[in-house]
């Protein structure tokens, strides 16, 4: 199977969408996370292929690091409620990261390689637009071969 960060962003999105979350909702594979917010009124996951790196394992096969962006982009209640709901948000992102963990893809043709979660949430646009934003990187590692001929 060849592999494709189109095809595991796919993969990671019905994932999503078929697993139990502390909050419902639809996950939506884009190919660029949404810069323009105003419009979230509710729970968005978006998930964007982001890069590919490739790491030599010999002459004739390599391996590739693929990155997926996982954003999750919420608006927030009220000022007196803004702890709670950041909170209830971060529970809900918590959960999501540690389900994407343990989930292996296309029979194990992707490898989880790790995650980076930092920051947390963007804590301006909490203050300025009253939005949760936080974008979960998730590395997966896949085998690929090479099959070219070299002619003098």
């Amino acid at each position: 199977m060849a592999a494709s960060i189109v095809t595991l962003a796919k993969e990671l999105t019905d994932f999503i969408n078929s697993v139990t979350l502390p909050l419902a909702v639809t996950a939506e594979r884009l190919n660029r996370v949404r810069e323009d917010l105003s419009d979230v009124q509710e729970l968005n996951v978006w998930v964007v292929p982001a890069s590919e790196a490739q790491t030599t394992n010999t002459r004739g096969s390599d391996y590739l690091d693929l990155r997926i962006h996982v954003a999750v982009a919420n608006t927030l209640g009220y000022e007196d409620n803004i702890d709670a709901d950041i909170d209830t948000m971060l529970n809900f992102t918590d959960t999501l990261k540690s389900a994407i963990m343990r989930e292996n893809f296309s029979d194990d043709v992707y490898q989880y390689m790790g995650m980076e979660n930092d920051p947390i949430y963007n804590a301006t646009q909490v203050d300025g637009e009253n939005m949760f934003m936080t974008v979960i990187v998730v590395t997966y590692r896949t085998l690929r071969t090479q099959e070219f001929t070299l002619t003098p």
